[in-house]
């Protein structure tokens, strides 16, 4: 789901440009979406009573649906979901013919009951689709429940996505039109498209055989579609050719007399020659796009210069993968300029919108890129800035209207860092080429973990709001350092290709890192650097590699190779720059794959383990590990700890009211949690006693938490949650989007749960999960789990970190000492190594 985050805000960035939309807090008198709103609000009663007083049902709907839009886009999303509600009561009384609004309304309500924290308004779906509904709304709620699963990133929904949509198909054929079974099937192939392609290409060929028999209007359309989907199945299955012939086939029967033939013929094209570039053959790739050109030309007077500017692009990277760097420039900037032909057209010079932002900017970088390549330094480094400038616009536009979309300002947030973060990539490739070390690092500082910053400063605001984050000093960087009294190693992966090119749809991906660059800050303030090869490394095969035979070695250390090899990488470059005393800190601030190696566990060429020589802590990035000693200053907490242990175990529905499992319980967390609880002199929450409702209350005035129980890796409705007790106020799962909004000011938070430093690695952003909620709750410090420890040496080790925290030790030191007390019990590293500290500690 991250991954199409940025083009989602693109896409609401036309949008709102196209709609004249301003920010939500801007203070501009002739805001026309916030007047607008405004008067739906100031006139609802009266335009109300006089629909009522006429009887006109229908326009009853779309006042109350108005007026929704109108609560939500102010934040009131309780009044806006009981105005919704009330217009979808009203809609399923109306005739058919005039119930098209119905789906809208059913999104508006999706749209709603997520920022009432209902992921995409699945449980809301959900309870609709057990209500005793007609046919028509029944298939509408179906596919609303497909779209919902499909946006949770999560192989368990997932599955119930393509089990809906296959009911939505029989649904069509029972009681649909035909061109509406043909919509379903291709809904249905395109799930199918991720995991099941020879099905998604069964199911797409008898939808394009379907869509064939079908009357005008919807034949041409409907197969048009169908086509170009199969095309692109049959390409990612490895049946490429006949994808091709399906494409030239549609492109010999497409018409060319109007301006909406020729886009069709510019679209169909498009997906030609992108066929061709996955198959390396750029002559017949740049021969379509040549042709996709003349076309574009023509479309110039009736729909503007986006679609030349796009094929220009297109033809620019061909030119790049053919070592032609000099035309791929010259196309590039030939794109640049009809952009901003585009910009003059609509009448936008003196203030740029959104839209216009996203296409520039993306149009600078690629010539920054270029640029660089060409060795011209100074020119790609302006272009990088200033497409960072307009991305600054890009964010600014989405993240003060974000009541307006199905996703939350943080998730948005991350989202449009993603070109952002590659930028500062690039940029640190200029710095190094001219021997400009610092500069290189405050870039890439500069380019990690946005999003995070966002969260944790957002606590500290009277206001949730959008911050521009000014880019950290050197002086900045070496203060973190000292305060914390840490040598600080932070990795940066340098890429050989951009992010859209390293991402493509299709199998041109090239997304091998091909040089490592690793500072090291000591606490005096002394900066050294290490730029490495990679050419011969695949880091993200080597750290997958690892991870598989650490877990699962239990009897003994199998993992030692790719344990050593890491550390030949990671390690050895910098070893003379690390501390001697074992006791002093060390905090490694990983990039992108690294953020799941184990430190701890890396091997020198005599066995000998990192733990045993240092004291290590993680962190997203040096201004994240700043923050967290902010959090720390706070205010001081009333109770010395929260301990939860062995909740009663909610149950995790399979199917929407059907088959239900419950988690197992966990005996060894009970033991642990009253033997920490003991130790602390408190009394732990186990059992039926543990519920959501009551931890997260007192989690809240706690010093220490400590929570062991399940920890749910998998992303989604249950995204990275931790399990406790159900009861009537709560479902048993603490999500991380519950846990961000709390207010937390505990010292140390320890996350005794499988896999609770686990999540989606985004980019330069980290581990989306339960350590970045927890920090940006307010917590200075968070221990958490790379993988699934056994009960008992979770215990072994959880029992000796709080006596050694009780004897006066700081909780890295203490960790340390409990993971080599664990050690000499339990050797193998899938026992005691996969827990770290993340935070500002003492």
């Amino acid at each position: 789901m991250l991954k199409s985050l940025r083009s989602l805000a693109l896409s609401l960035a036309f949008l709102l440009c196209s709609s004249s939309f301003t920010p939500l807090n801007s203070q501009t008198p002739d805001d026309p979406l916030k007047t607008y709103y405004q008067s739906v609000v100031d006139g609802f009663e009266r335009t109300l009573a006089a629909t009522q007083q006429g009887g006109d049902a229908y326009t009853a709907v779309t006042v109350w649906l108005s007026y929704s839009q109108a609560q939500a886009y102010f934040g009131e999303f309780e009044q806006a979901k009981t105005a919704a509600e009330t217009a979808l009561r009203l809609v399923r009384t109306l005739e058919p013919e005039q119930r098209l609004i119905e789906n809208s309304i059913l999104w508006q309500l999706v749209t709603v009951y997520n920022h009432l924290d209902d992921p995409f308004g699945r449980e809301f779906l959900e309870q609709e689709i057990q209500q005793p509904l007609d046919r028509y709304s029944y298939r509408l709620v179906v596919q609303q429940l497909v779209s919902a699963y499909t946006s949770i990133n999560s192989d368990s929904f997932f599955g119930r996505a393509v089990n809906l949509a296959q009911e939505a198909v029989a649904l069509a054929r029972s009681d649909g039109e035909p061109h509406e079974v043909v919509e379903a099937m291709a809904q249905l192939g395109g799930l199918m498209m991720v995991q099941q392609r020879q099905e998604a290409i069964a199911v797409l060929q008898d939808a394009r055989r379907l869509a064939q028999s079908l009357a005008e209007p919807h034949r041409t359309t409907t197969e048009r579609n169908v086509t170009i989907q199969l095309a692109q199945a049959l390409h990612l299955e490895g049946e490429s050719q006949q994808g091709i012939t399906l494409l030239a086939d549609l492109v010999a029967r497409t018409p060319s007399q109007t301006p909406e033939d020729w886009q069709n013929l510019w679209v169909t094209k498009m997906i030609q020659a992108g066929l061709y570039r996955d198959l390396e053959n750029y002559a017949q790739a740049i021969q379509i796009h040549q042709e996709r050109e003349a076309i574009a030309r023509q479309l110039v007077a009736h729909t503007g210069r986006f679609q030349l500017a796009w094929t220009l692009q297109d033809l620019a990277e061909l030119a790049f993968w053919q070592a032609d760097t000099s035309g791929a420039f010259d196309y590039q900037s030939q794109a640049h300029d009809q952009f901003e032909l585009e910009q003059e057209r609509l009448g936008q010079i003196q203030t740029l919108t959104g839209s216009m932002a996203g296409a520039l900017s993306q149009s600078l970088q690629r010539l920054g890129f270029l640029a660089l390549q060409l060795d011209q330094l100074q020119t790609a480094e302006q272009y990088l800035r200033d497409a960072l400038d307009l991305d600054t616009i890009l964010r600014g536009e989405v993240l003060q209207n974000t009541n307006l979309l199905n996703y939350d300002a943080d998730h948005l947030t991350i989202g449009l860092y993603t070109s952002a973060s590659d930028v500062h990539r690039l940029l640190q490739r200029i710095h190094l080429r001219q021997g400009q070390w610092e500069a290189a690092l405050i870039a890439s500082e500069q380019g990690r973990a946005r999003g995070f910053l966002s969260l944790i400063r957002n606590r500290f605001a009277t206001e949730p709001q959008h911050f521009e984050l000014e880019p950290p000093t050197l002086a900045e960087i070496k203060a973190i350092a000292q305060r914390e009294n840490t040598t600080i190693v932070q990795y940066s992966l340098l890429y050989e290709h951009p992010y859209y090119w390293r991402y493509g749809f299709g199998r041109h991906q090239r997304s091998q890192a091909n040089q490592l660059m690793i500072w090291v800050i000591k606490p005096t303030g002394q900066i050294t650097h290490r730029l490495l090869p990679l050419d011969e490394t695949d880091l993200k095969q080597l750290v997958r590699t690892m991870r598989r035979r650490v877990v699962t070695g239990r009897q003994g250390n199998r993992a030692a190779q790719p344990l050593q090899d890491l550390h030949a990488l990671l390690i050895e470059p910098i070893a003379k720059e690390l501390p001697t005393d074992p006791n002093a800190k060390v905090t490694f601030i990983p990039d992108d794959d690294l953020f799941f190696v184990p430190f701890a566990a890396l091997q020198d060429a005599n066995g000998v383990e990192l733990i045993e020589r240092h004291t290590i802590l993680t962190a997203p990035s040096i201004q994240v590990l700043g923050e967290s000693r902010r959090n720390k200053g706070q205010l001081k907490p009333r109770d010395r700890a929260l301990i939860v242990g062995n909740p009663t175990m909610p149950e995790l529905p399979n199917e929407p009211g059907a088959n239900r499992s419950t988690l197992a319980p966990l005996p060894g967390a009970e033991a642990e949690a009253k033997a920490i609880a003991s130790l602390l002199g408190t009394e732990p929450l186990i059992g039926s006693a543990a519920t959501e409702t009551r931890a997260v209350e007192q989690m809240q005035t706690a010093e220490t938490i400590h929570l062991a129980t399940h920890g749910l890796l998998e992303t989604g409705s249950y995204a990275n949650s931790l399990a406790f007790a159900p009861s009537r106020e709560d479902d048993g799962f603490l999500t991380v989007s519950e846990i961000a909004p709390l207010k937390l000011n505990a010292d140390l938070a320890v996350l005794s749960a499988c896999d609770t430093g686990r999540g989606t690695i985004y980019n330069s952003e980290g581990v989306i999960g339960l350590s970045r909620a927890f920090i940006g709750a307010g917590a200075a410090s968070v221990v958490v789990s790379l993988w699934a420890i056994p009960d008992q040496p979770t215990a072994t080790l959880m029992e000796a970190f709080y006596r050694r925290l009780d004897a006066g030790d700081d909780s890295a030191v203490a960790l340390r000492q409990a993971m080599l007390a664990t050690r000499a019990e339990f050797p193998a590293p899938s026992n005691w190594a996969a827990f770290t500290i993340m935070g500002a500690v003492d």
